[in-house]
């Protein structure tokens, strides 16, 4: 049987396998001040309990313990007190009022985390982040903002077996490197298992990237599985990063999008089976991983540099890094709204002076400054997608990836007539990358 065959099955056990986690319940702890947060948090007692913040600003300490981070307990979650509205009933919370188009919290109830006195590592690892979360831990309504480190929440290191789980949910995330980075991140063990829930939050103004669920350096034979739901994400370098595999073996990853908005970013979904971390540090690259993304009902719009989604099966930073081969990377996208009806579309810019032409999914078998090694596969399913028809707006090489014998390879699923009869305006790819050439 074909694995796409069943998509509204799909669905279905998707949303019934990622209802929201039974989180431990306990007594709530009231805070007003940053002295009682600190002192909750770091009370190792308080396993279960639910920390409740005052509205106002709480400017973090770094004579605190762990350098003023708040390492959450075990079970304990953090609960602010922001309220927004939903003005177009679409799930994803709006601005408040046309006029003020970064208000979305009531400024009389935000509760405010600041992190701009912590000071980064001098070595990165899993704990830079003011917020560290993932033993069954919800993070909610709060909005958490400015660190110069390497991001705002984070899943802790991982422990000694089984896996990490947490939860944010209403929360505006804003101005760091990275807003949430969710996963495996430097496990010291193989073989993990995490889950994780992202869930109406604001995630912009970020330096690298709004959001990252990943298995990242050590994390050798993990997996994470993600529900992101109903979020808007924008004006970040990436709205969305997904990997299975960065500077990690085995790595999978399964995340199902939902409803989300992904706009004025310079990318609205980067995604990849597996890809070195150089940057950080980390030349070797992501092997034998395994990625299954779906976007269902997902707006992917208005995103301006490498346009709306970028995907591929293995990803190189430059010619210093490892190769990442072997990587079988499955994508759907379900419903997914491409353009707004307003703005520029999803724009691919190159060249100087600037020239950009119009780009709602780039799909790679590998990708980068050198070819990023071999047997990385895409496999891609669209059906119900909207968009305006532009020319070439699903790119993909046909002559480097829709070959046979071609190292790493793109396949579209189904025929390019089914493909123009299940899709309104989506400009369909090249013949060649279709699974079928039955007209």
């Amino acid at each position: 049987m074909n694995r796409y065959s069943f998509v509204a099955s799909f669905l279905v056990m998707n949303t019934v396998m990622w209802a929201a986690p039974a989180f431990a319940q306990g007594q709530a702890v009231h805070v007003t001040t940053v002295a009682e947060l600190y002192a909750a948090v770091n009370n190792p007692a308080n396993t279960g309990v639910q920390v409740e913040l005052a509205s106002g600003t709480y400017v973090l300490d770094p004579t605190q313990p762990n350098g003023g981070r708040l390492f959450l307990q075990d079970g304990m979650d953090l609960v602010g007190q922001n309220s927004y509205v939903d003005l177009d009933g679409d799930g994803v919370w709006d601005p408040r009022n046309p006029s003020t188009p970064e208000v979305f919290a009531d400024p009389a109830t935000e509760t405010i985390i600041d992190g701009s006195t912590i000071v980064p590592p001098s070595i990165i690892g899993g704990v830079d982040a003011i917020i560290l979360v993932g033993h069954d831990n919800q993070v909610e309504r709060l909005t958490v903002r400015n660190y110069a480190g390497l991001g705002l929440i984070a899943a802790t290191l991982a422990p000694t077996k089984g896996g990490l789980q947490a939860a944010v949910v209403d929360c505006i995330i804003e101005k760091s490197h990275r807003g949430v980075s969710l996963g495996n991140l430097g496990a010291t063990v193989s073989g993990l298992n995490s889950r994780f829930t992202l869930e109406r939050n604001i995630v912009r103004q970020h330096s690298v990237g709004g959001a990252f669920i990943l298995n990242f350096a050590l994390a050798m034979d993990a997996r994470v599985d993600a529900l992101v739901r109903h979020n808007r994400f924008y004006n970040n370098p990436a709205g969305l990063v997904v990997v299975s595999g960065a500077a990690a073996d085995n790595g999978a990853a399964e995340v199902v999008s939902q409803g989300n908005i992904a706009e004025q970013n310079q990318v609205g979904l980067f995604l990849a089976g597996g890809q070195d971390a150089l940057r950080l540090g980390l030349p070797q690259g992501g092997n034998n991983g395994q990625l299954r993304f779906t976007s269902d009902g997902d707006a992917i719009w208005n995103n301006v540099g490498s346009g709306g989604v970028f995907a591929a099966g293995g990803y190189r930073s430059t010619s210093a890094a490892g190769t990442s081969s072997n990587n079988d990377v499955q994508l759907q996208f379900l419903g997914t709204r491409f353009v707004k009806g307003e703005g520029p579309g999803n724009q691919f810019v190159t060249g100087t002076p600037p020239s950009s032409t119009r780009r709602d999914l780039w799909i790679a078998g590998g990708e980068g400054v050198m070819p990023p090694g071999s047997g990385n596969t895409v496999e891609i399913l669209v059906r119900q997608a909207t968009s305006d028809g532009a020319d070439g707006a699903f790119f993909v090489n046909a002559a480097v990836y829709c070959t046979p014998g071609a190292p790493n390879t793109v396949t579209v699923i189904g025929s390019s007539l089914a493909f123009t009869q299940a899709n309104d305006g989506v400009a369909s790819p090249p013949s060649a990358c279709f699974s079928s050439l039955q007209p």
